[in-house]
């Protein structure tokens, strides 16, 4: 790893760079009886292609892996302390791209988080089974719970029928998924 990116290689002579600017990282974590059971990164370049990396296995759908703008899979190979370096690699393409996104929703164009976009008035992604946008400002809570990322959870007899926020969708699905919680963050009046 170096300060502006990553170079993956293999004992099969594989090489593969990527920079933080530009690659999307997307993540498969697998725990069992609550202890890590394995870990695998997928790092996608700009052309769609996706080197997996790390032990497991990473399960994606054909219409998943077009919703991510994947258009090829490429198996690379397993790597010890995935927990280590998994996560800076979520930080780094954060902190690299942030800017870049906030710039570019001003201009209004949208960026893709798989099974979200993120534009200029809020967040778009299926709501009890249509297409639609909630404000930036109507999104208070966010919550990464058992594989999923949850916009406003509410939970009980209480809870609002009419809950603003897309629904539920696996991290395991979503691109750059630390670089979408930074971007709520900034964008959203979040309640810790």
């Amino acid at each position: 790893m170096y300060a502006g990116g990553v170079i993956v290689t293999s004992p099969t002579g594989l090489q593969a760079a990527y920079d933080w600017k530009t690659a999307r990282v997307m993540q498969n974590l697998t725990t069992v009886n609550g202890g890590q059971h394995d870990a695998k990164y997928m790092l996608i370049d700009p052309d769609g292609t996706a080197l997996t990396v790390g032990f497991g296995i990473f399960p994606l759908l054909r219409s998943e892996k077009e919703a991510a703008g994947i258009t090829e899979v490429v198996r690379g190979c397993p790597f010890p302390y995935p927990l280590d370096w998994g996560p800076h690699i979520q930080q780094a393409i954060a902190r690299a791209q942030l800017p870049d996104v906030l710039a570019r929703l001003e201009r209004g164009e949208t960026v893709n988080f798989g099974p979200y976009e993120a534009g200029r008035e809020g967040i778009t992604g299926e709501d009890r089974r249509r297409r639609l946008t909630t404000p930036w400002a109507e999104i208070h809570k966010l919550k990464v719970h058992d594989g999923m990322l949850f916009f406003n959870p509410e939970r009980g007899w209480r809870a609002d029928p009419d809950r603003k926020g897309p629904d539920a969708a696996h991290v395991n699905q979503i691109p750059n998924l630390e670089l979408l919680l930074q971007l709520c963050r900034t964008l959203c009046r979040l309640k810790e």
